[in-house]
């Protein structure tokens, strides 16, 4: 009996070591993403970057600050992580060939809008990606072909929107 006992007690004491070794690993891991998340928000916010600025490439920009007139815009809505396809407001959108689209992140937290339909989709991006917005930054979009485009958040895939261009 004496033996079990003492089996019993080294197998636990090994099981919980296992045990607080991985949940270790585990909050460590997601604290690493998350310190390369916030750097990029940091990158996304460069000094550099001053009101009514724009960066383009393409037909595409991110601009911080107050938009144009004339441009149709998408709000990424406060909490936008938890509300699936009401994160993008107004989802889903209408807008011509030609005519330019602004995502604003209204949230506190930084989200994507990327072409596709989440991160199993090969073609993810190809269209547009706004890359990481910070709170209060935009990305804007010129569609020059008709069709329906879905998109969602790289970092919360839940997030989902559709553009619909005629």
């Amino acid at each position: 009996m004496k033996n079990q006992n003492h089996r019993f007690l080294k197998s636990l004491s090994f099981g919980m070591i296992a045990t607080i070794f991985l949940t270790s690993i585990m909050v460590l891991a997601h604290s690493v993403t998350q310190y390369q998340l916030n750097v990029y928000a940091q990158i996304d916010n460069a000094t550099e970057m001053t009101a009514n600025q724009t960066t383009s490439t393409r037909n595409s920009s991110t601009t911080t600050g107050s938009q144009e007139s004339g441009s149709i815009s998408v709000s990424i809505v406060k909490d936008a992580a938890l509300k699936g396809d009401k994160a993008y407001q107004p989802n889903s959108i209408m807008v011509k060939v030609g005519q330019k689209l602004t995502w604003t992140n209204d949230d506190s937290q930084i989200h994507t809008s990327t072409s596709g339909t989440g991160p199993g989709d090969a073609g993810s991006g190809n269209v547009f990606d706004s890359g990481i917005l910070s709170p209060g930054a935009s990305y804007s979009f010129t569609f020059d072909a008709p069709g329906d485009f879905p998109y969602y958040c790289t970092l919360h895939p839940q997030m989902v929107g559709t553009v619909s261009v005629s």
